[in-house]
């Protein structure tokens, strides 16, 4: 069996480098402050739009036999889509 799945990401829209350079900073000081808030600006565009921007997409491969009604544990949660399976 093959599941395509959907994980939030931790991602932000827009990188530490990139909100850096924006912002002219060139020391380390306040990364994870800048990093902090580039996180939750995301959260909130994407709670605003109700839609999320940053996704991980991963293959998820079982090579055993799976039996009828078996219950399936997925890893990296928590999975908010599942986009295909194949059974072969």
């Amino acid at each position: 069996m093959v599941a395509k799945l959907i994980r939030k990401s931790n991602e932000t829209i827009v990188s530490l480098e990139e909100a850096k350079a924006h912002l002219r900073i060139l020391h380390t000081n306040e990364d994870f402050y800048l990093n902090s808030l580039l996180g939750v600006i995301t959260t909130s565009i994407e709670n605003n739009l109700d839609k999320d921007l940053v996704d991980t997409t991963y293959s998820l491969y079982i090579y055993s036999a799976i039996t009828i009604g078996e219950e399936i544990h997925f890893p990296n949660s928590p999975i908010y889509n599942v986009t295909g399976v194949i059974i072969k």
